[in-house]
Parts: C-alpha cells; sequence; structure tokens
C-alpha cells in the first residue's frame, strides 16, 4: 500500500525544469503521503539544495506546477497542516549543529509550501549496515554515534524530541564519514484521529518506537523515547538485526509472557563491550521510567561521557563507493519537533556565512501549543536507485 502510494505520489511530483525559489527543479529524491522531496541547483549561487515540498496526496492534485484540493471539504483542514508544515521550518531553522541537517528558507506559493534545506550527499547508515552483516567495526560504529549523541543531546537541551531515530535518519556524509542526523518526525501525533481516517502513513518506524510512541503506554513523551531509539539502532549496527518490535514484545507481555526482547549479550559476538551491551540493553526497556533519562546519563553507561567532541568520523568502506543520495528527511515524514514538556528553550543564534543554514528548534509559543503533527516524511521512498530516500 505504501509503495504504491508513494509512486502515486511521484506521478504528482513537479517537473525538471520547474523553479522554486530561485532553484531549477533536476529530479524527485524522496516521496512520502505528505509530501516530496526534490534536488534543486540555483544558477546564480552554484548551490545544490534539497527543497522539501508540502503535498498530501490524499487531500492534493497537481494543476500545471500549482497545487489544488481534491476537494474543498478538505480546505481547512488542509490549511491548518500548511500552517504546521510551515512552523517546523521555523523551529528547523533556529538550530546549529554540524551533526544536524540545516534548513534554508521557506516559501509559500502556489497554493503549498516549499523547504529549503541542506543537500547531503553521502549513503544512510542502513545501508552501510546492509555492507556489514557482522556489525559495524568499533572505530565506525564509535564515529557514527558519538556524534549523533552529541546531536541528541544538543536537540534535547533546546526542548526538542526527534522522535524518528533510526539507521535510516543518520546520513553518513561522502566528503568525510561524518554522520548526519535528519528527518525529525514531530508533527506525527497531530490530529490522530483525523488523520485515521484520511491516510495509511505509519505514524513511527516500528522496530524503532518505544512502546508509549505507538500508543501502548499512556506515558508522556520525554526524552527517554529518543534514547530508546537510538540504542535500537545502535541494536542494529552491531548484530545487523532490527530488535523485537515494541508491538510484539507489548503483544507478548499482554498474554501473560514475559517480555521476549532478546538481550544484545546474548544474541552478539563476543567483541562487544560488556558496558555497552548493558547500557543498550537498558536503554531498551519496556518501560519508559526504567531506561536512561537523557543522552547524558546513557552516554555515562557506554563510557562515552566527555569524549563526544574528539570523535573518529565514520571509517566508509572502500569497496564500494556511496550512493549519490540527498537526504535531508524522508519526504513524507517533514515533522514538526516536538517540545519537551516543562521546557522553554533559547533560541539558537543564527549560523556564520561558512556554515549551512537553519535547524530545529523548540521553544516558540505557536510552536510549543503544539502536542505533535502530521507525518511528513522527508526521506520517503526513492523513485529512482540514484536516491536513497525511504
Amino acid at each position: 500500500m505504501a509503495g504504491e502510494e508513494n509512486l502515486h505520489q511521484a506521478a504528482h511530483a513537479l517537473k525538471p525544469g520547474a523553479r522554486v525559489l530561485g532553484y531549477e527543479i533536476r529530479r524527485v529524491l524522496g516521496v512520502g503521503g505528505f509530501g516530496i522531496v526534490y534536488e534543486g541547483y540555483n544558477r546564480v549561487l552554484d548551490h545544490r539544495a534539497a527543497i522539501k515540498e508540502f503535498f498530501p496526496v490524499s487531500m492534493a492534485v497537481r494543476v500545471g506546477d500549482s497545487v489544488a484540493l481534491r476537494s474543498q471539504s478538505d480546505a481547512e483542514f488542509y490549511q491548518r497542516i500548511l500552517e504546521k508544515f510551515e512552523q517546523s521550518t521555523t523551529v528547523l531553522r533556529k538550530l546549529d549543529h554540524p551533526s544536524i541537517a540545516r534548513v534554508h528558507g521557506y516559501e509559500t506559493a502556489s497554493n503549498t509550501g516549499y523547504m529549503i534545506m541542506d543537500f547531503i550527499e553521502g549513503e544512510p547508515l542502513d545501508a552501510l549496515i546492509a555492507r556489514s552483516p557482522a556489525g559495524l567495526d568499533t572505530r565506525t560504529f564509535e564515529g557514527v554515534f558519538k556524534p549523533v549523541c552529541a546531536a541528541l543531546e544538543y536537540v534535547h537541551g533546546k526542548g526538542v524530541l526527534h522522535r524518528d531515530l533510526k539507521p535510516g535518519n543518520i546520513m553518513i556524509r561522502k566528503s568525510d564519514g561524518a554522520p548526519v542526523l535528519i528527518d525529525f518526525g514531530a508533527l506525527k501525533q497531530m490530529m490522530t484521529d483525523e488523520l485515521a481516517n484520511r491516510t495509511t502513513i505509519a505514524v513511527a518506524s516500528p522496530a524503532y518506537a518505544p512502546p508509549e510512541q505507538l500508543g501502548f503506554l499512556d506515558e508522556e513523551h520525554r526524552p527517554s523515547l529518543d534514547v530508546y531509539s537510538l540504542a535500537a539502532t545502535m541494536y542494529v549496527a552491531i548484530t545487523g538485526k532490527e530488535p523485537m518490535a515494541a508491538r510484539s514484545r507489548s503483544a507478548k507481555q499482554v498474554s501473560g509472557v514475559s517480555d521476549p526482547y532478546a538481550p544484545l549479550a546474548a544474541v552478539t559476538v563476543a567483541n562487544v563491550r560488556p558496558a555497552l551491551a548493558k547500557a543498550i540493553d537498558h536503554a531498551m526497556r519496556f518501560m519508559p521510567r526504567e531506561r536512561p533519562q537523557s543522552v547524558r546519563e546513557f552516554m555515562e553507561e557506554i563510557g562515552w561521557a566527555g569524549e563526544e567532541k574528539s570523535t573518529i568520523v565514520a571509517e566508509v568502506p572502500k569497496t564500494k563507493p556511496l550512493e549519490k543520495t540527498v537526504v535531508p528527511t524522508t519526504a513524507g515524514r517533514a515533522e514538526q519537533p516536538v517540545v519537551i514538556p516543562g521546557r522553554n528553550p533559547t533560541l539558537a543564534p543564527s549560523a556564520g556565512a561558512s556554515r549551512s543554514w537553519g535547524g530545529w528548534l523548540a521553544g516558540l509559543a505557536a510552536v510549543a501549543a503544539v502536542a505533535g503533527g502530521v507525518a511528513f516524511l522527508y526521506r520517503g521512498s526513492a523513485p529512482s536507485s540514484t536516491a536513497t530516500p525511504t
């Protein structure tokens, strides 16, 4: 169903040569139920960018280069979602971290919205893991996850949750092997009842989402949600296999069976440090209160506290060149970051000219009032082999 919807979505994409915010559309990078991501090129600036277009396929159709509604009965709902998409750009624009994809700008045009983001040439971590069935070596593992931990701790410090951390949302940059965190997913909880009647898009990635995010626990969403997803991502990077999904774990426990989660130490090779295996197992506890409550606590358990600023970049195997992929997020999942309850973050200063623009930040009153949102994939399934969006 999702694949058919993505193909249908690609058929509605802007054609190569169309112009958005001074950028010429070159190709589709990814699609999803709520959006399309393109590669764009600005000839004046000699600059490539990823351009995310708000396009909810269940409600919208392409008319020339513009977007029209299938039914005027959706007009109010469409406008509310579009406003949240715009707010998410404001949030993203404010974060400033070397391991987070950045935002350049935003424009409302043709009855929709366009977000201009970093074009990241490289591949997602899941592709690297697929080439390493025995698990990533220690140097590569630490080169990926120490910077990711630092980025996630930074985001939480700004009062924001990522909410969709998984191997496909960590890009390994081709130029230097450095990891870049993409595709924040906080709009997923907004208007869930209304969305349930309008779309079949999944609101989370089952193998990486904790039970409270999937609705199996009535718990407030806090940093321990992302810690669970981070640990699940590490789990697959070590073993080459996804951990048991929270849905299956919940079903087993409801039927009277104890939690069937397989501890990392029981499914992996002996060269994994005991402290690392123990920390990952701790972070994947079913109940949120039983996990590390912050990324800092998780890093301390691993033994990484204080090391995140002097990490080695991921060593990408030379046996197979990286595919060119632009991935700022999953097209269709571009979601507004969730504001952590009780936070009142300070806006980060704008980045200098030598750095890419934009970012994710919470703290604006309009965003703070949002409890969740519409799933807008930034890296949906790719229509061609040249891009890796999923």
